[in-house]
């Protein structure tokens, strides 16, 4: 079994908002809408394709403010999760991204997806045939520094190479598995899209705000953001 199927519940239907999206939901996405309405000021026929959809609710924001937008994710419970809560003009597909070469998109979009891959440089080369000559590539990622500060408090990270520069280790998604994390630095990622001819737009750390602390306090340090949040154009 798919260990993503295994975990799909632990994200919570899409009318709830359990604390372990919450983060995810009000601190990233709205960096990375803003990024993409920004390029696109008519975003009515924006195809947008939300790599590692997961439970859709991304996939949902995207459909809210305009684009045509589908959801890719290996993960058949995740899409099935996610198709219960989301509008009929959202396209969901379960498989690898094979599944949908023949399309073409205006932004390619993925939230916390990328430090799960180990090869990232052929995930990037595959998804950059998707992408339409000056579409956009906006993806989030765990701050390296934030991790760190979870080593050494030994929360959620475990058996790392370092505490103090992490790169390789696990997360602890449920009580009963662990998955792989591969921690990049910016420079790294960014790398990855320079080489390829993309023109780097952003990079941001959406903070923890007194705001949401007080609407979802969480028990780990939040001296460091959480999220990387990097964008490119494709040339």
């Amino acid at each position: 079994m798919n260990l993503w199927d295994k975990l799909a519940g632990i994200f919570g239907r899409e009318e709830e908002m359990p604390q372990g999206i919450a983060d995810h939901v009000l601190l990233a996405y709205p960096v990375m809408i803003e990024l993409i309405q920004k390029s696109f000021p008519i975003m009515k026929h924006v195809r947008v394709l939300d790599f590692g959809c997961g439970n859709g609710r991304l996939c949902k924001k995207l459909h809210a403010v305009g684009c045509r937008v589908t959801g890719l994710d290996t993960s058949e419970e995740m899409i099935r999760t996610a198709g219960k809560g989301l509008p009929s003009g959202v396209n969901l597909v379960a498989g690898p991204i094979e599944k949908i070469e023949k399309e073409k998109f205006d932004v390619i979009i993925s939230s916390l997806v990328f430090q799960f891959i180990r090869e990232i440089d052929v995930t990037i080369r595959q998804l950059d045939r998707l992408l339409k000559p000056t579409g956009l590539f906006v993806l989030s990622a765990f701050n390296p520094p934030f991790v760190s500060n979870l080593l050494k408090e030994k929360m959620t990270f475990r058996d790392f190479d370092s505490r103090e520069f992490p790169r390789v280790g696990t997360m602890a998604l449920a009580e009963s598995d662990s998955v792989p994390v591969f921690i990049r630095e910016p420079e790294e990622y960014s790398n990855f899209f320079v080489e390829r001819g993309y023109k780097k737009l952003l990079e941001a750390y959406p903070p923890f705000t007194e705001e949401y602390l007080e609407k979802h306090p969480v028990p780990f340090p939040v001296q460091d953001p959480e999220f990387l949040i990097l964008g490119f154009q494709k040339n």
